[in-house]
């Protein structure tokens, strides 16, 4: 579960390693619209998981660069 990862990492102040890192589709410009669920985000649904890290890019080059340091980060990280 989502919940458990960053509040466990969170907790134990970084001493439980939890490398975890989960690609997600999202976005807000009209060519990354997801259909029916365009108004129901899922960062929304995740902001409020203490000690996740939630990120995105702005570029293909940035995408490449953010994907491999979620990859190599002990903690729980979602790359939407």
């Amino acid at each position: 579960e989502i919940a458990s990862c960053g509040n466990t990492y969170l907790q134990s102040g970084g001493q439980f390693k939890l490398p975890i890192t989960i690609l997600g589709a999202g976005g807000t410009a009209p060519d990354q619209a997801l259909g029916a669920e365009h108004s129901q985000p899922f960062h929304a649904y995740i902001m409020g998981v203490p000690g996740l890290k939630i990120v995105t890019a702005a570029s293909p080059e940035a995408a490449y660069g953010i994907t491999k340091s979620c990859i190599r980060d002990d903690g729980p990280c979602f790359l939407i």
